[in-house]
């Protein structure tokens, strides 16, 4: 049998965003690893939240951010991918915080 820890190290959350600004029909996609994290602790929980928020601005990358368009398109982007994943997130937290696993992989889509 896998313990809790080996199932936690494997857990991850996964961004599934199409940036707005590029026009793009191709989705991108980034896995946020939290495994190694204690989301019992705030400190964990704040670690695992700023993973997200650097995968969200990594999808969501505009092509040149000089450009008003493309910068506010970006951030638009960024934020609907960091609050599409805080369902998923919250759902890893509450699992830690009462000692159960959560070994799945969440899916989060914007268009």
């Amino acid at each position: 049998m896998l313990s809790k820890s080996l199932f936690a190290a494997v857990a991850a959350v996964t961004l599934l965003t199409a940036p707005a600004y590029a026009g793009d029909a191709n989705e991108t996609s980034v896995a946020v690893h939290y495994g190694d994290l204690n989301l019992a602790s705030e400190a964990g929980v704040a670690a695992f939240t700023a993973r997200v928020t650097r995968a969200a601005a990594s999808v969501c990358r505009p092509d040149d951010i000089r450009r008003l368009d493309q910068a506010q398109a970006f951030n638009a982007c960024r934020i609907k991918a960091i609050v599409d994943a805080k369902p998923q997130m919250q759902l890893a937290i509450n699992a830690a915080r009462k000692g159960e696993a959560y070994a799945q992989a969440v899916t989060v889509k914007m268009w």
